[in-house]
């Protein structure tokens, strides 16, 4: 059994890898639900053969990285199946003066 959680490391630490070579070379936004996924499971995988290894730093940093991927995976995908509400709120965003003017409406 060790050597599938070796596996499973080195194939996570792949996906990362090939995430970020994908994203450098502009060939996948790193908006996109794929590099979202290639960075979650190969941190996930990542994480499962850190654990496996008691090398809890490791485990841990790993978990945070699947969290941080699942918040970017889970608004880009809530972005995509609701654009309209979306592109409201960047409209009332833009809408907004900056505070400097505000501040110059104000005196």
């Amino acid at each position: 059994m060790p050597g599938l959680f070796d596996a499973a490391g080195w194939i996570g630490g792949a996906l990362v890898a090939i995430a970020y070579v994908l994203v450098s070379s502009r060939r996948l936004s790193a908006e996109s639900p794929a590099f979202q996924a290639l960075n979650i499971l190969g941190a996930a995988m990542v994480g499962i053969a850190s654990l496996h290894q008691h090398a809890m730093p490791s485990a841990g940093w790993n978990l945070v990285w699947v969290l941080i991927g699942l918040q970017s995976f889970l608004g880009t995908v809530l972005r995509r199946s609701h654009p309209r509400a979306t592109l409201t709120h960047r409209k009332a965003e833009s809408t907004q003066p900056e505070p400097a003017a505000r501040e110059l409406a104000a005196a």
